[in-house]
């Protein structure tokens, strides 16, 4: 959500699919669940996806909400680039290669598999030499990494990006990094030019 709002006000025309039955992005930005239909028109309709989209209070940013009905819906093919955030954690770091394998074994999904290190918290050792040994050993994890941070874990209450509502704070500045790698990277070009 936050690289979201970063591509957003940067000037791209963004949309986040929200697949998480759970609905966490839908929430975080804003999202009226009373109005689940939309999301559940796309998988079963097959409608344009911008019938789906509902407008954001950040401006470019649209979101598809999430919906129970979304959990076995095969997004992955439409998307240039898979990003997975992982807690340093061996549990995470397994789940994320269970997800690049899972993306693998479909040959219409081409974008790029790449994670990022979020939660990090350096004063755990654990977290380190994960942090560590991912960034080390495996060319999909970006150097760039979110450190724990409380105010990103209240900011839901807000309906937009943590990153533009504090703009100041160490965890923006890393996102903004991060949003800087992803875009400097050999796939960066596409995604510039896919508004």
């Amino acid at each position: 959500m936050n690289l979201a709002g970063l591509a957003a006000v940067g000037g791209l025309r963004t949309l986040v699919w929200d697949l998480d039955p759970q609905g966490a992005a839908s929430f975080a930005l804003g999202y009226d669940r009373r109005s689940r239909r939309a999301a559940r028109n796309v998988t079963r309709k097959r409608p344009a996806l911008d019938e789906a989209a509902v407008g954001t209070a950040t401006p470019g940013l649209d979101l598809v909400p999430s919906d129970i009905s979304l959990q076995n819906d095969n997004a992955l093919r439409a998307a240039q680039l898979y990003l997975a955030s992982i807690v340093p954690s061996a549990l995470a770091a397994r789940a994320f290669e269970q997800l690049v394998t899972y993306i693998d074994d479909d040959d219409k999904a081409p974008g790029q598999r790449l994670g990022f290190l979020s939660m990090v918290d350096r004063r755990k050792r654990t977290h380190r030499e994960i942090a560590e040994q991912l960034a080390r050993d495996d060319r999909r994890i970006l150097r760039s990494a979110i450190s724990a941070a409380v105010a990103i874990e209240a900011s839901p209450a807000h309906g937009v990006p943590f990153v533009l509502t504090n703009q100041s704070s160490r965890a923006a500045i890393a996102y903004r990094d991060l949003w800087n790698e992803i875009q400097t990277r050999d796939h960066g070009q596409v995604i510039a030019d896919a508004h």
